[in-house]
Order: C-alpha cells, then structure tokens, then sequence
C-alpha cells in the first residue's frame, strides 16, 4: 500500500511540475435584493505562460434565487477578452447551475450541476460541469474548502465525454462585515494542456 501511495504521489507531483502556471485574480460586488434574491458583477483577470502573458480579461453579471435555505439557482452572463497566441479574440458566455447544500456541523457539502454555452466566432461549445464541495467553518472568518469539477461535453457524438478536470483547495477569508476573499489553488487537468493555478477573489457585499 505505501508503494502505491507512493507512485500516486510522485506520478501526480511529475504531472504538476511539467504544467503550465497561471493566475486568476477576480473582483465582484454583491447586492442582497432580500432574503432570496441576489445580484452579482463582476471583473477577472488571468495570466498565462508562467504568469508572463495575459489570458484574459472577463466581465459577468447575474443573478441568484434561493428558494429554500439549502438549494439556489443562479444565472450568469460573461463577456472574454481573450489572447490566443498575440489575436485578441472576444467570446460570449452564459451559464444557468443549480447548487443544493446539505449541513452537519462545522461541514457543508454541496453539489453544484451548471450548463454552460459558449460562443466565439460563430462557434457554440456546451459544457455541464458538475462540482461537489466540502468545506469546513473552522472559525466565524476563516472556512477552508477542497473541491473537485468534472466538465462534460453535451455536444452531438462526443457521448459525454470528460474534457476536463479541475481540482481546487482554498479558504474564504471574511475582512469586513462588508469584504471577504477567497485565496485558492487549482489544479486544471485536460487533454490539452495541464496547468497550476494561483488565484484571489475579492467580493464587496451590500
């Protein structure tokens, strides 16, 4: 058994060190509506190529509806400023996702299913991206959290197949009644290209 743990670890370590690093950097403002409504907007900015280029510059907008106090639905609209190899390019995405959350303790788990479309140039890529999460209120700011994202093709003849996978562990991080950030790393697997990924979130809540 140590062997196997072993030849994991030292497999998984070679397949990090041989991918490409990047950073995400996003910032959001919230706006509670009420009790079941929220709005969202926001700004993002990745690197890639060891951090030395710009990927992309993103701006989304949405909404989330809480009927019940375990289960949300959210829409989002996003717009990408994207390099492809020196070409700026634009794309048009929106994606609708259902999250349901269940509760023991200091744990919450939740799974979140979210379909999502894409357009760039004519060109549509739909996605369902599946993502189970557990996180743990270790105290009344800091909640630490490991999640895993699977994304699924829905396209005609590709028979669902898995295009990538992402594995991510951060913590939520509360400043201020009215700030909070979430500082993570994220681990994207893909056919492509793998690459390792540092990021920061910092959300502005009204």
């Amino acid at each position: 058994m140590k062997k196997i743990i072993t030849l994991a670890f030292l497999s998984a370590a070679s397949i990090m060190k041989g991918a490409d690093f990047g950073t995400w950097t996003n910032w959001s403002i919230d706006y509670a509506a009420n009790d079941k409504i929220e709005l969202a907007a926001g700004m993002e900015y990745r690197t890639t190529d060891n951090a030395s280029e710009t990927d992309r510059w993103a701006f989304n907008g949405g909404i989330t509806y809480s009927p019940m106090k375990l289960l949300s639905i959210e829409g989002v609209y996003e717009f990408h400023h994207r390099n492809r190899s020196g070409v700026w390019k634009n794309r048009h995405r929106y994606n609708i996702a259902a999250i349901g959350t269940i509760k023991a303790g200091r744990w919450s788990f939740s799974l979140r299913e979210r379909f999502q479309h894409t357009i760039e140039s004519g060109e549509s890529e739909l996605r369902l991206r599946s993502r189970l999460q557990a996180k743990f209120k270790a105290t009344n700011k800091i909640n630490p959290y490991a999640s895993i994202e699977m994304y699924n093709s829905l396209h005609s003849g590709e028979k669902f197949d898995i295009t990538r996978m992402r594995y991510r562990a951060g913590t939520d991080f509360k400043i201020s009644k009215n700030v909070s950030t979430n500082l993570y790393y994220l681990f994207n697997a893909e056919s492509s290209a793998n690459k390792n990924i540092l990021g920061i979130d910092v959300a502005f809540h009204f």
